[in-house]
């Protein structure tokens, strides 16, 4: 069991690291969310939108069996294992294509009102297509985001949580900057995990097997 906790963790039982979040308020919709991002960010999500070839979707719509080789293949060009099958098939996913090729994404899953980005992913180490430079793919990436808080607001979420953000780490900072042009709020949380020792036991097995649970 896997858990984020927004206050304080109340069982014992699990085990506990406390780390900062950054969450974005979605309480008065998306457009005033959009708003918050920072200058460059938001003219970073226009861009897309005069690009004919690119377009975002909400949801797997071709056959997953098709689309999860891709999201393996992401995870493996960064030397990361990819979340089992079943997982990505009960998350929510936004993609990225080109000319109806996925190229960047991102999962996320939800609990009440909350709304929490699980994996981030893209072939930006590996892709031969010359179209798809680094503007491309940070442009495509906020562009995700904001898929992600219109999707929030029309369907109730309050926060849309983009992850853990390190700012002390100078191999995080990339992806702290990332985070935090958003605008959004940098606050605690503690994330709590519950094993029993036959999950502890199994995880070389599983690892071998080329999955990687949380």
């Amino acid at each position: 069991s896997f858990a984020v906790c927004y206050e304080r963790c109340l069982s014992p039982r699990f085990e506990t690291l406390s780390k900062n979040a950054c969450l974005i308020d979605l309480t008065d919709g998306a457009e005033a969310a959009f708003s918050r991002f920072h200058p460059t960010a938001r003219n970073e999500v226009r861009r897309t939108e005069k690009m004919d070839a690119l377009c975002f979707r909400t949801g797997i719509e071709v056959d997953f069996d098709a689309y999860y080789p891709f999201y393996a293949a992401c995870e493996h060009a960064r030397g990361w294992l990819p979340v089992p099958e079943d997982e990505l098939r009960h998350s929510l996913v936004f993609t990225a294509y080109l000319d109806d090729k996925p190229f960047s994404g991102m999962s996320a899953y939800f609990h009440k009102n909350r709304l929490r980005v699980g994996r981030i992913y893209s072939l930006k180490k590996t892709h031969t297509d010359s179209r798809l430079n680094n503007l491309v793919y940070g442009s495509a990436a906020r562009r995700i985001v904001f898929e992600l808080c219109k999707y929030g607001a029309e369907n109730g979420f309050t926060t849309l949580d983009l992850g853990g953000i390190d700012l002390r780490d100078p191999a995080k900072a990339g992806i702290a900057r990332f985070k935090q042009s958003f605008g959004g709020e940098i606050a605690p949380v503690i994330l709590a995990r519950f094993a029993r020792p036959c999950f502890s036991n199994a995880l070389p097995q599983i690892r071998l097997a080329g999955y990687d649970l949380t």
